[in-house]
């Protein structure tokens, strides 16, 4: 029986680094894909195919997972990217002095159903404290006037 290939993207991150190693050490041949050579330089050393790239380059993931039997992806934390970005916001629109703010967000957007407010929207709001004499206003579409949508 032939060993699998298993490619690992965010295989320097906190999880996907635990999935590559484990992977690893049960004999699979693993791939492992991740921005930096120097971080993933550990996971080669392991036994790894490492690859550095960028995961938004199609190319760059066509080659990568060429001759894979598998792939694993983690989603990146899209949470504490939220809240270097809207710190950073935050942090402009205090020192530029603009009155309003317009914050939107498309998550949960083709549900049928609200799915209420997202963990980003209430980081948001609180953080429009910092926003001396800007207007912040949190809603959510009802749900009878939501369309499902088959995309």
């Amino acid at each position: 029986m032939n060993t699998p290939t298993i490619t690992v993207m965010g295989a320097t991150g906190h999880t996907g680094s635990k999935i590559a190693q484990r992977l690893l050490k049960s004999g699979a041949k693993v791939r492992a894909l991740g921005r930096s050579e120097y971080r993933l330089a550990a996971l080669q050393d392991g036994g790894a195919e490492v690859r550095a790239g960028d995961v938004a380059d199609s190319g760059f993931l066509s080659e990568a997972f060429r001759g894979a039997d598998a792939m694993a992806r983690t989603p990146p934390d899209y949470a504490a990217r939220q809240a270097r970005e809207g710190g950073a916001i935050a942090s402009a629109v205090g020192d530029s002095g603009v009155r309003f703010v317009v914050a939107l967000s498309s998550l949960g957007a083709h549900l049928a159903e609200a799915p209420g407010v997202s963990p980003g929207c209430v980081h948001r709001k609180h953080g429009c404290g910092v926003f001396q004499g800007s207007g912040f206003s949190s809603f959510a579409q009802p749900p009878s006037s939501r369309t499902s949508s088959t995309r």
